[in-house]
């Protein structure tokens, strides 16, 4: 049962964050199509402007459909987050082209775009209280990785179809309707994941008062908002990879689609082997050496591929940043979920997060793709990671050291030897 619960969720959020997220493999075609026309690096701007927008609307799905969780339970909030995003998507989808319809096709894009912000941010705050709730003790870490896992592989997955798309089909009819397809994909899907997720049961207590609900933020959550500023900046600034490719370094789509494709894919690798090496490390430990070292190969590696400017060392690239940056996620996003009193969890995180991505998660992409059609400076990804890298390394360090949850405490020969035995002893 806690397998089928694991599967709702996990694979409702990778649906969510599909839709939501193949916007920005597909930006500069999205741009070309539906938006005013200019210029390549124009377009591009104009693009992850519209990306931006959706934004504005987190903030205000995290409080809606959060007091739906916490009041009428947290199975109808996530079938509405998923459905108001199908809707979201099929309006970008199918719009009209800009040539056919002019600023209408604008409007409509953002229509869309906002409607799929709002769907986001009430996703985010149930599925992960949904998964920590579901989570025997001593395994939250893990089965609460799944959120990020989830999305890294969901943008995973929009740019391998991408990848497929330019393979299939001539950069003309990628840039004019091509894009449609990977869109209307995450649409065919929809059905199912809301199928999914009707028979959803995670067991947790509905018709609490407005009282009972109400969320105070306090200075551990001033905290997790920190944390959640830098590590949404490193996210969604290395989305920024496919239209870098594309505009900066002048790559043909398919090469900027494969290098960013490694590079997603080594993120999810990189989660899962912090999720190891913090129960031999300590949280911690792991949190400062994998930060402190996204930080000084980011510059160098980046300067590498704007010198080389060929995809297989853009790959190398994206890869070890995304390797070694996204190892402390997984003791991150548990020490957050934790600073939250149960009656506040779901709709208190998915504030704080949709605030976070509201701010960085909206800016990075669009600041990133000014500053490069500005002064054409390859280097501005690298500059914004680390800036990112050091503010999530000073709010997770605090925040960590405030936490009382067993599974983030400083590793000892003995709690390694035990939490080895453990896994063991849950494996077999």
């Amino acid at each position: 049962m806690t397998r089928r619960k694991t599967l709702a969720v996990g694979l409702g959020n990778f649906l969510e964050f599909y839709n939501f997220l193949v916007f920005s493999t597909f930006a500069p075609m999205i741009g070309h199509s539906l938006l005013p026309q200019g210029g390549a690096a124009s377009q591009s701007v104009v693009a992850w402007s519209a990306f931006a927008i959706s934004f504005i609307a987190r903030p205000l799905g995290a409080v809606a459909l959060g007091r739906v969780a916490e009041r009428r339970g947290r199975r109808l909030a996530l079938l509405a987050s998923l459905g108001l995003m199908g809707l979201g998507s099929a309006m970008v989808a199918f719009c009209p082209g800009y040539g056919r319809i002019g600023w209408i096709a604008t409007a409509i894009t953002i229509a869309g775009r906002l409607l799929q912000g709002f769907s986001d941010g009430g996703e985010v705050g149930p599925a992960s209280v949904a998964l920590f709730d579901i989570a025997p003790p001593g395994r939250r870490m893990g089965l609460v990785l799944l959120q990020f896992i989830t999305q890294n592989a969901a943008a995973t997955t929009g740019v391998c179809v991408g990848l497929v798309l330019s393979a299939w089909l001539s950069e003309a009819a990628l840039y004019a309707w091509g894009w449609r397809v990977a869109l209307a994909a995450g649409l065919a899907i929809v059905p199912f994941g809301l199928w999914l997720r009707r028979g959803l049961d995670v067991g947790e207590t509905v018709g609490r008062s407005a009282a009972e609900s109400e969320t105070r933020l306090g200075a551990r959550h001033a905290l997790v908002l920190c944390t959640m500023l830098g590590t949404t900046s490193m996210a969604y600034g290395r989305a920024y990879g496919v239209t870098y490719g594309i505009t900066v370094l002048r790559m043909h789509p398919r090469a900027a689609m494969a290098a960013m494709a490694l590079g997603l894919a080594s993120s999810v690798v990189g989660m899962i082997a912090g999720l190891i090496l913090t129960r031999r490390l300590g949280a911690r430990t792991l949190t400062i050496v994998a930060l402190l070292g996204s930080m000084l190969i980011c510059e160098p590696l980046y300067a590498w591929a704007a010198a080389d400017r060929s995809w297989g060392v853009l790959a190398i690239a994206q890869s070890l940043i995304g390797l070694v940056g996204a190892m402390p996620f997984a003791p991150l996003l548990l020490a957050m979920l934790t600073a939250f009193a149960p009656a506040e969890r779901a709709t208190g995180f998915g504030l704080v997060y949709a605030l976070a991505v509201a701010t960085c998660g909206a800016t990075t992409p669009a600041l990133l793709s000014w500053l490069n059609a500005f002064d054409g400076n390859p280097l501005w990804p690298a500059h914004v990671y680390v800036v990112a890298s050091a503010i999530a390394l000073a709010g997770g360090l605090a925040l960590l050291a405030r936490s009382t949850d067993p599974e983030l405490a400083p590793a000892t020969p003995l709690t390694s030897a035990s939490a080895t035995a453990a896994g063991r002893q849950a494996g077999g």
